[in-house]
């Protein structure tokens, strides 16, 4: 046997105390059985979860906040293999009251979470019973929508804000349910908000066949009043159609002086941006510069031939002006200049003579050789090109 090893043998002989020995296992084992009861406990409190969740037993703020208190007692115990009995033991009771905590403020969340079909229900029911009038009706739907948006974000709340805000509710119901002759369904379990839930269906069930029934019944008011609503309707949207023509109308309009299909396009985005553009117009008429209104959409200056077509075109058929030449000639001259170039606008006369010389050609053209046909279409091209002939 080498030195070292009968000294290391020496030493734990010396120091070995039997005693110290046995609690230390003792204490070992009970930390092990501890850890094992933490893992079967948060095992239990998982299936618990789910039970409850079958049943339709468990909220959303139940259902998450659970499934966190577990990953994060599983988490702990495998970052704590070390951890001795008694840490682990009060890590056990921590789990078992925020449970217990959760398991509170889920019957809360339950509670809450029946009132707004409740308060829809109490709502038509109480004007059905004329009770209550429509503005109290809408007050409780209201108050009914609020809760839903409430609900959706109770899994990131505390369990006091939670009660917190089921007291704040209590007040508010007590004074919208007034005049309803309806109180809030006890909840203190979850089985009793399952209860309660049902029976909110089985009246709204009910409430459902009375107004079935006494929309059947003929009444000269409710008449008159769903034909004023559908009227109001009828107005309101033509009021807005209108607006949209309007604005549409004064966009096309002060485009005179540009091509037809860009008075196309002004009408389309015009009517678009009716609420900016009829702001826009109503500021140019103050100042004195609104657009002349020469039709609904401007696009022709030769009328049709037929009666059926003058009908039709009416509202875009025009007589060119001299501001509409004038707002044409302003237009060319600024995009000339944005080339670098000049626009020469037709002297006086010179479109119709042009227009004549262009009808003579194709009048010839009509009754020409081939080989002179090509001339003169060529001729005829060149003329088409020309910004002061039609």
């Amino acid at each position: 046997m080498s030195l070292t090893k009968s000294l290391e043998r020496g030493i734990q002989s010396a120091t070995y105390n039997a005693e110290a020995e046995k609690a230390m296992r003792e204490e070992k084992k009970q930390a092990s059985e501890a850890r094992q009861k933490y893992r079967d406990a948060l095992f239990r409190i998982r299936d618990k979860k789910t039970d409850m969740v079958a049943k339709k037993e468990a909220s959303d703020y139940f259902i998450i906040n659970v499934d966190k208190l577990a990953n994060e007692g599983f988490a702990w115990v495998t970052a704590n293999p070390d951890a001795d009995f008694q840490t682990i033991t009060d890590k056990a009771q921590g789990t078992a009251e925020k449970f217990q905590e959760l398991s509170k403020t889920n019957v809360i969340v339950l509670k809450i979470s029946v009132l707004p079909s409740f308060l829809r229900t109490v709502a038509s029911n109480a004007l059905l019973k004329k009770q209550i009038k429509e503005d109290k009706k809408q007050a409780l739907d209201d108050f009914a929508t609020s809760l839903e948006t409430w609900l959706k974000t109770t899994p990131t709340l505390t369990s006091d804000a939670i009660v917190s805000k089921e007291q704040s509710i209590d007040l508010e119901l007590k004074t919208i349910l007034q005049g309803t002759g309806e109180t809030v369904p006890a909840v203190k379990t979850p089985q009793e908000a399952a209860k309660a839930e049902k029976a909110v269906e089985k009246k709204q069930v009910q409430v459902k066949k009375e107004e079935e029934a006494d929309k059947a019944t003929f009444q000269l008011s409710r008449l008159l009043k769903e034909t004023v609503g559908i009227a109001g309707k009828v107005v309101g949207s033509l009021f807005i159609v209108m607006l949209i023509l309007v604005s549409g109308m004064l966009t096309a309009n002060d485009a005179i002086g540009r091509d037809p299909m860009y008075r196309i396009f002004y009408f389309i985005y015009g009517g678009i941006g009716f609420p900016v553009m009829l702001v826009y117009y109503l500021y140019k008429w103050f100042a004195g510069s609104a657009p002349h209104i020469y039709k609904l959409l401007p696009l022709y200056t030769q009328e049709s031939n037929t009666m059926l077509g003058r009908f039709f075109l009416y509202p875009f058929t025009y007589a060119e002006d001299a501001a509409a030449k004038d707002a044409k000639i302003k237009f060319m001259t600024e995009a000339a200049e944005l080339v670098g170039k000049t626009y020469r606008p037709p002297a006086e006369g010179a479109e119709e003579k042009l227009q004549s010389v262009l009808e003579g050609i194709q009048s010839i053209a009509l009754n020409a050789t081939s080989a002179a046909k090509k001339g003169t279409n060529t001729i005829l091209k060149g003329l088409q090109g020309l910004d002061i002939v039609k």
